[in-house]
């Protein structure tokens, strides 16, 4: 599939569907949501799986492969955002940042985490997770005690966030309407391994 910035990827749709009718019903149903996020948060995807059983999502770093479990989607508006951002920036931007010198030194000063699942999994969820909380700042959709909330909790990583990620660096189509005119390659096997067997 394509999105409409050229960026390339496969869909691998659970069996279970049975159908091709029905696998294409569920690619139609979740794959637009990802299509929202910007493009740094899309080009590194290579692979996205859906899986008719379980819940939740997770992403394979190495590999670019979000998987998503369809009945995650039946949950409230909204988290299917948030769970595509978050996926998003496991496969884009978690190796930009852990084990940096820059990160470390954020995370240092913050000396807290946003959510118990960051601090938890600080190691493999902090990244995704203080880069949600700074998109939300972002989109300027949230209540001022939640701005609040977010800027005194990780003040050092937004930072980090903004400087990496500014309009001027980063291509955020389709957010800012312009496309970054980059031209991408159909991920192949080497790009995302022998990553699922059923």
């Amino acid at each position: 599939m394509t999105f409409n910035d050229g960026i390339k990827f496969w869909v691998w749709v659970d069996p279970k569907y049975k159908s091709v009718r029905r696998a294409k019903k569920v690619i139609t149903k979740m794959i637009p949501i990802l299509g929202t996020l910007p493009e740094f948060l899309r080009r590194d995807i290579h692979v996205i799986a859906i899986l008719k059983k379980g819940e939740g999502a997770n992403a394979d770093v190495l590999g670019g492969v979000i998987t998503l479990h369809e009945k995650s989607f039946e949950m409230a508006e909204g988290y299917n955002e948030e769970v595509c951002l978050h996926e998003g920036a496991h496969t884009s931007v978690d190796d930009n940042l852990y084990n940096t010198a820059g990160w470390n030194r954020a995370v240092k000063a913050d000396n807290k985490y946003i959510s118990d699942y960051a601090s938890d999994y600080s190691n493999g969820e902090d990244v995704a997770e203080s880069f949600g909380a700074w998109f939300a700042l972002k989109s300027g959709r949230l209540k001022n005690s939640d701005n609040k909330k977010i800027t005194s909790a990780i003040p050092n990583r937004l930072a980090l966030f903004d400087n990496l990620y500014s309009y001027d660096d980063a291509d955020w189509f389709p957010i800012s309407g312009k496309k970054s005119g980059r031209q991408y390659k159909t991920p192949t096997i080497r790009d995302y391994g022998d990553w699922y067997h059923c």
